[in-house]
């Protein structure tokens, strides 16, 4: 895992679906295929595309039409992008599920049944995240039926948006956002949280990147992405191991950064303290 991606492919949002479910069928483990999709940080070049992957495929949505499409199922996945999101066509029923962590500008469900599968499968500290997360700035679609199957302790399923309505009221994701004081310690957890969803994408084993990954995408083409790198690498969070970048849990469990919390987007007193020693030294 976190080998360079063996190949890249351009694509039209509309058909990320059929390319997800084709690598999925094809997958030895389908349990284990994850998916991260990430816009451009706000700071970026106008012309930098959508980009993620998908196992170990490299993709970018073409800037024509970048509303993503997924057609029949979505898990181990963390898509943050800036354009509409659909799950499902033409009323089938949508299987998402575990560990999807999903926010863009409109969320649109097409299908009759939407399907929460928040069990991870498996045990160890993946446990305790095996939750479906959607937020978005906008909704459309008709009400779904919704089905759920979680570890008894854990909802399962966490939704946010405006205005929001039955079913998705009784699931709105009890959040507690943290708001820096200081706006640059702000821009600087975004980037972080960046950074860190990156790694924890790539599902079970190892939390590494390949370095073209993280260097050209994860920093979201900013100056500030690379200045942040580099510090997270000299406090040993990241640490370059050959062509991988490698995250070090155990160093990010003694800075205070938690899984639940970029889940649940808090920003904990622990994380202000390690980047405002980043911001200081700008």
């Amino acid at each position: 895992m976190g080998a360079e991606p063996a190949a890249r492919v351009v694509l039209d949002g509309r058909d990320l679906g059929l390319l997800y479910e084709s690598l999925l069928a094809g997958a030895d483990d389908q349990s284990r295929l994850s998916l991260a999709l990430f816009s451009p940080h706000p700071g970026a070049a106008s012309d930098e595309p959508i980009t993620g992957v998908i196992g170990e495929v490299r993709v970018e949505i073409s800037h024509g039409n970048p509303s993503i499409v997924f057609w029949r199922t979505l898990g181990r996945a963390v898509v943050n992008v800036n354009c509409s999101v659909q799950l499902g066509v033409g009323g089938a029923d949508f299987r998402i599920g575990p560990f999807v962590d999903l926010e863009c500008e409109s969320l649109i469900c097409s299908a009759d049944t939407l399907r929460i599968l928040a069990t991870p499968g498996g045990k160890g500290n993946e446990e305790q995240n095996a939750e479906v997360v959607l937020l978005a700035r906008a909704y459309s679609g008709t009400p779904p039926k919704i089905t759920i199957i979680a570890q008894s302790q854990h909802q399962g399923l966490s939704v946010d948006w405006p205005n929001l309505t039955y079913p998705w009221v009784q699931y709105k994701l009890q959040e507690a956002r943290a708001v820096a004081d200081d706006p640059a310690i702000a821009d600087a957890y975004n980037h972080l949280s960046r950074f860190l969803k990156w790694f924890q994408s790539q599902g079970y084993g190892d939390l590494a990147r390949h370095h073209e990954l993280v260097e050209k995408f994860a920093v979201g083409g900013t100056e500030q992405g690379r200045r942040l790198l580099d510090y997270c690498i000299s406090r040993r969070l990241i640490v370059k191991e050959g062509p991988l970048y490698k995250l070090d849990s155990a160093v990010a469990q003694e800075i205070g950064i938690h899984w639940v919390d970029l889940r649940d987007r808090r920003l904990g007193p622990a994380v202000i303290t390690f980047l405002k020693e980043f911001v200081d030294k700008q």
